[in-house]
């Protein structure tokens, strides 16, 4: 009993000293639990920093990329603005190329009159010195009027109706060069406007005080590139019709009985890519296209009028055929229109084509052929603003125009078997030279120096009716002095199209040139 009572308290003693162990030991975990809860905030808090510092990185990503890009704008404005710095340089370069040839014109006037000058004296000697100087005068005031931009018109609105100017020039995006005075100038000197490379889409909203615009974009909205576009005076708005075609390459227009009272003018503005630049807007058919849109249209109109960008190097290979007289007999060639250009004697432009590009392309030989099948005639090299066919390819000089009205028809019909008379002064002779003076209409020159002396405003049309009254001044004295001789003219011939050759024959010989040129 004893024993068994010694037992019970030593098991008692054992529980009692395992309970007090299990105690510290549960102390000592929950000391340890407190301090990894202490540990896991401070993780906590320090992973909302790490977070804090991820949301500052992601907001200076977003400050670096928008930096980057107001970079690239920035940039891109620059090269922008160095184009526009490169087109208003080669503006002043035409500007200078024009006084260059008015300076030589005013060197050959002087050259004229010194002669003249130099063997005779007399009252008729000093006449011809004043009207020297005067032209001189009038000359030199007309080119400064061109240089500093400020040349205004004179015309009323009849003369408006009689007298067109028409500009055409490759502005290689209009809206940035709206913002260049020297390119509105340019645009508000003349009557019509034809503008190649506008770069607008359907959306933009080009606005010109005084002026109506056409356009025709080469997409709807999106990617801005070529396009077409024509301006004209408000007063032309009931005499410029737009006639819409599918090709992108031309812009049509009728300009309805301004000029002339008895036609309608068809105007093709044009802009075709350059031929080695390979995009889905460029074709080496391009030229075919207009020709076959100009079959849909030419029935009904006696004249047209092409100017733009053509990308075509021609040299200066004739744009004409012309057979002898000799050869006519045995030369055979259906529809086609020879010795046409015969026209340009009565108006005394050159039939040889001048040009300092000796080189051609593919779209030149396309333009040579075209212009001997159409019966249409390349003026550059030929004009007195570009007697020597200045080079236009890589460069964009503006083309200028002068339409007007004349009374005289150009006969493209004339039978086998007529000639025309052509009247020629006789040859000047140093003997005569003081019947020439007596001749002249002294009454006639003091009423040009009176109007010269009258001028306040000097335009371009002054000066050419200045000249022309000059000349025709001495072309009657010379002719009253020498005489006049009377010499066959070369005979011209055109050939009509015969009654079957339709439409439908046209568009296959313009299919047929397309599959020789492939």
């Amino acid at each position: 009993m004893a024993a068994n009572t010694q037992q019970t308290e030593d098991e008692l003693s054992g529980n009692l000293l395992h309970d007090k162990d299990a105690r510290v030991i549960l102390t000592e975990i929950l000391k340890s639990l407190r301090v990894q809860t202490k540990g896991i905030e401070k993780i906590e808090k320090e992973v909302k920093k790490i977070d804090g510092i991820k949301e500052g990185l992601s907001n200076l990503s977003t400050i670096v990329q928008t930096n980057e890009e107001t970079i690239v704008e920035i940039q891109d404005r620059h090269r922008k603005v160095e184009e526009s710095v490169e087109k208003m340089g080669q503006i002043v370069h035409t500007i200078i190329d024009k006084y260059s040839a008015n300076a030589e014109e005013i060197s050959q006037i002087k050259d004229r009159m010194e002669t003249i000058g130099e063997d005779n004296g007399t009252f008729s000697n000093i006449a011809i010195k004043e009207l020297k100087a005067d032209v001189l005068d009038l000359k030199c005031r007309s080119m400064s009027n061109s240089l500093d931009g400020s040349r205004e018109s004179s015309k009323n609105q009849n003369d408006q109706l009689n007298y067109l100017n028409l500009t055409c020039i490759n502005c290689c995006g209009i809206k940035s060069k709206l913002k260049y005075p020297e390119f509105t100038e340019l645009l508000y000197k003349t009557d019509i406007a034809g503008i190649v490379e506008t770069k607008l889409d359907d959306i933009d909203d080009i606005q010109l005080q005084g002026y109506e615009l056409i356009y025709k974009n080469r997409n709807k909205i999106g990617k801005r590139s070529g396009g077409l576009a024509v301006a004209y005076k408000n007063h032309l708005k009931d005499n410029i019709e737009y006639i819409k075609t599918e090709s992108k390459f031309v812009l049509w227009c009728k300009i309805s009985k301004v000029i002339n009272r008895l036609d309608d003018i068809l105007l093709g503005i044009i802009y075709i890519p350059r031929e080695y630049i390979y995009t889905s807007y460029s074709s080496i058919d391009a030229i075919n296209e207009i020709e076959m849109e100009l079959f849909e249209l030419s029935h009904k109109f006696s004249k047209c009028l092409l100017v733009g960008d053509f990308n075509a190097r021609t040299g200066s290979e004739d744009d004409f055929i012309f057979v002898p007289n000799s050869e006519s007999h045995v030369v055979v060639l259906e529809n086609i229109q020879i010795n046409a250009v015969g026209n340009f004697d009565q108006y005394d432009f050159s039939r040889k084509r001048n040009s300092r590009d000796k080189n051609k392309n593919r779209f030149g030989n396309q333009l040579l052929e075209f212009c001997k099948g159409n019966n249409f005639f390349i003026m550059n090299g030929r004009t007195l603003g570009d007697i020597d066919g200045k080079f236009t390819c890589h460069v964009h000089f503006p083309i200028e125009i002068s339409l007007k009205q004349t009374d005289q028809e150009v006969s493209t019909k004339c039978s086998d078997d007529t000639r025309t008379n052509e009247q020629k002064i006789n040859n000047w002779t140093n003997e005569k030279s003081h019947k020439f003076l007596e001749c002249l209409n002294l009454t006639e020159i003091e009423n040009i120096n009176s109007e010269i002396d009258g001028t306040t405003v000097v335009t371009q049309e002054t000066v050419d009716m200045i000249i022309s009254k000059i000349g025709k001044v001495l072309i009657n004295s010379a002719g009253n002095t020498f005489g006049f001789k009377v010499s066959a003219g070369k005979k011209s011939e055109h050939r009509k199209n015969k009654p079957w050759f339709d439409h439908d024959c046209k568009a296959a010989r313009s299919e047929f040139r397309k599959m020789k040129r492939n």
